[in-house]
């Protein structure tokens, strides 16, 4: 594995392969050439750098690049994979604007219905508590904890 793996010039299916391999030997000495993959054009490399460094690797470092592609990556695969990626990464510091943005995300009719779904699961981490499983296709109004959120909300609205 080397730098070259990840030149963005290659096919995003050699690139997929690479970041997995990445994954697989932990070479966290790459983190720049994953990093730079998240503005890739491929929305399946983007969606696969930005798990490798939030869930796999929890780069803190790489939070803002998170928030960015939560607010303006046009896929909603990469939006889902940085809204559950922001709640690896959360911190003491950090957590009441994770909180705010992912209080919009939930709220927001506009956005698909899985990134909603991974904002309130990253929610849940972030605050200690279990995800609740849902078997069936995700509805915000049905499936979240509204008091819950409401409770959330005077961080959102300080």
């Amino acid at each position: 594995m080397t730098v070259a793996d990840l030149d963005p010039k290659r096919p995003a299916t050699e690139l997929l392969r690479a970041l997995e391999t990445v994954r697989r030997l932990d070479r966290r000495d790459l983190k720049g050439d994953v990093l730079e993959l998240t503005n890739h054009p491929s929305a399946l490399v983007r969606e696969e750098a930005y798990s490798l460094l939030l869930s796999g690797w929890k780069e803190v470092s790489t939070r803002p690049d998170a928030l960015a592609a939560l607010r303006l990556d046009p896929d909603f695969g990469v939006r889902t994979t940085a809204a559950i990626g922001l709640a690896g990464v959360s911190s003491p510091q950090t957590i009441n604007e994770d909180t705010r943005v992912l209080l919009d995300v939930v709220a927001d009719r506009r956005e698909d219905m899985d990134v909603r779904r991974a904002a309130y699961e990253a929610l849940c981490l972030i605050h200690g508590r279990s995800v609740p499983p849902v078997n069936r296709a995700f509805d915000a109004d049905r499936d979240t904890d509204a008091a819950w959120l409401a409770s959330l909300g005077d961080i959102r609205h300080p």
